[in-house]
């Protein structure tokens, strides 16, 4: 069975929800109606699992379709006639396409980029949840 709970009931009954946990029960803790966590029962063997199984694949039937793919896409390349360029053309183009693209990245080093994505990620947070810390 799974219970759904507040931060604050879970705060206030930490020692119920223990024991239920130990009981088998899930407990969900949600925030603002959200939920945030989720307390399972303890299991020492090692086939515990915490998420749920995800698919099975075929591996002969996978490495076929790759195989195929493959196959397929190096048809493509040789219809196609290209000539060969070595990875620094190859690098080079890239950079020309990039820096004509209008890339707001365009001339900026690493460091630049990585605060901008930092700056924009403080901007989105503060967009969301801003009101929750009002």
């Amino acid at each position: 069975m799974v219970q759904h709970i507040s931060s604050e009931q879970a705060r206030a009954r930490w020692r119920d929800i223990l024991d239920a946990t130990a009981a088998g029960e899930q407990i969900v803790i949600e925030r603002y109606g959200r939920p945030v966590a989720i307390l399972i029962p303890y299991q020492s063997e090692p086939t515990a699992q915490v998420r749920e199984p995800g698919p099975i694949y075929d591996l002969p039937t996978y490495e076929r379709m790759k195989s195929e793919v493959v196959a397929e896409v190096l048809a493509e390349l040789e219809a196609a006639n290209l000539e060969p360029i070595s990875w620094q053309e190859g690098l080079a183009d890239l950079q020309r396409s990039i820096a004509e693209s209008g890339s707001p990245f365009t001339g900026k080093s690493t460091d630049e980029i990585v605060e901008m994505m930092r700056e924009t990620r403080r901007e989105v947070f503060e967009e969301m949840y801003g009101h929750l810390y009002r």
